[in-house]
């Protein structure tokens, strides 16, 4: 069984290469570059994760957080972001459990999504 995935990235070449990558390793990519279509990929794709960027223009990615969550129910999200801080992990957790928060991308978006049924939660990696 392959796995599906949604890539969220507002940066088209990003979002192309973290799809190649993931693509690559044997996942089902979808990919969004903003808030309307990561909702409508999300909906038509009902991927068991999520790779969303924190910034996607002048909107917040952990705004989709939740929309995201109603329309695929325990899917897992990692949370890429440049600009890592406490207050931006702090809010993420408020927003949901969170099972880990990841320093380096380096390998991490993967790994995340290694097993073949993701656990319930959500990761914040800082690409």
């Amino acid at each position: 069984m392959t796995l599906s995935l949604l890539v969220i990235e507002d940066d088209p070449t990003f979002n192309a290469l973290l799809s190649r990558a993931l693509g690559r390793r044997g996942y089902t990519v979808s990919s969004a570059q903003d808030v309307n279509s990561a909702l409508a990929a999300a909906q038509a794709a009902s991927p068991v994760g999520i790779v969303l960027d924190l910034n996607l223009g002048a909107t917040s990615g952990l705004n989709l957080i939740r929309p995201l969550l109603d329309i695929v129910p325990g899917c897992l999200i990692v949370v890429l972001t440049g600009y890592a801080s406490i207050a931006t992990a702090v809010e993420a957790i408020k927003l949901v459990e969170v099972e880990a928060i990841i320093a380096a991308f380096d390998a991490t978006v993967s790994a995340s999504f290694a097993d073949a049924v993701p656990p319930t939660g959500n990761f914040m990696a800082s690409r």
